[in-house]
């Protein structure tokens, strides 16, 4: 396996785990490292900094809709998302539009500098200048419910051979006062990237779309 991922799975350090992905031809034993490294997760796809990756299986389907931000959200359960070849989507939550997906992408740059289950730390503040949002109270409440939207729900993707099971964020915790945001993406995040299905987008274009009533 010569992509990313080669790097990304050889640095998790349980030995049974390292065993049992030789053996299935995913991880040549040059790539293993020592049984004294310190665990970390994989890291995303790297790409030129003014760009983001965000994963096909986000950007070619329906998840995120056309569903205007001051619409009522439809509440989903096991919904079979349209998806291209490859890829198949199911969805519990409620339902996620284009300003969720915009967020998402803010979120997937900020964590890439380090490895996936690394807390990415950020404010409220610092997220809605990031989308070119004023700083008021309408958009603070936006925020926080997107953020929601982002971890109350349940993914059930599978990229070719390759399958999540979980929410798009794990966890978020702060401190309301101090305006801090600890932002946690599961290492298995990573699978979603498949065998380079993932696209580069460009930053600039995230913040361009982005709302400021």
């Amino acid at each position: 396996m010569s992509d990313f991922r080669t790097e990304a799975i050889s640095r998790f350090t349980n030995p049974h785990l390292l065993a049992a992905l030789e053996s299935a031809g995913e991880l040549d034993a040059a790539n293993t490292e020592s049984d004294n490294q310190i665990a970390i997760g994989p890291r995303l796809p790297s790409c030129e900094l003014s760009k983001i990756p965000v994963p096909n299986a986000f950007l070619r389907s329906a998840l995120f809709t056309a569903t205007a931000q001051s619409c009522k959200r439809k509440k989903l359960t096991n919904h079979i998302i349209a998806t291209p070849d490859g890829i198949t989507l199911k969805y519990t939550g409620d339902e996620l539009g284009q300003d969720d997906k915009r967020l998402l992408h803010v979120l997937i740059d900020l964590a890439r500098p380090n490895p996936l289950g690394t807390i990415v730390q950020t404010t409220s503040y610092s997220l809605l200048k990031k989308l070119n949002r004023s700083d008021n109270t309408f958009n603070y409440l936006w925020l926080h419910r997107s953020l929601d939207r982002l971890i109350v729900n349940k993914l059930e993707i599978k990229v070719n051979r390759f399958f999540f099971k979980g929410s798009i964020i794990s966890s978020i915790f702060g401190d309301s006062y101090a305006d801090t945001l600890n932002i946690f993406f599961d290492p298995g995040f990573i699978t979603l990237y498949g065998n380079n299905d993932w696209t580069a987008i460009d930053n600039a274009v995230v913040s361009s779309l982005a709302r400021s009533p």
